[in-house]
């Protein structure tokens, strides 16, 4: 996984490069795990779960954790090097571990 993680964003560098347009490419990333989740969901023999509160905090996980970093994602490797764009990637948890702990969401911890 830590391969394929790291592969991601040089893979979004060179799709971008390549003239792919930010919006329409983190589009495809999530129409395409979407599908593979719900592929997996009726392997299992399960039936997905149709109801308005799971759709619409899906809406808004999906959203706020998945399409509008993915796009901010890709729009940042078109003008930033692939390093950069790594290293500000996996700096992000520690800023939200960061933020929780100064608004008292989350106690800070050793």
């Amino acid at each position: 996984m830590g391969i394929l993680w790291g592969l991601a964003l040089s893979l979004a560098k060179i799709g971008v490069q390549a003239g792919g347009h930010p919006v329409g490419m983190a589009l495809w990333q999530v129409v395409t795990s979407s599908s593979l989740m719900l592929v997996l969901l009726f392997l299992k023999g399960r039936r997905p779960v149709f109801r308005g509160d799971i759709a619409r905090f899906g809406l808004i996980c999906g959203s706020c954790g998945v399409a509008f970093p993915a796009i901010a994602l890709f729009w940042c490797a078109l003008y930033l090097p692939a390093g950069v764009v790594a290293i500000a990637f996996a700096s992000m948890p520690l800023f939200t571990y960061l933020l929780s702990a100064l608004l008292k969401i989350e106690p800070a911890s050793p």
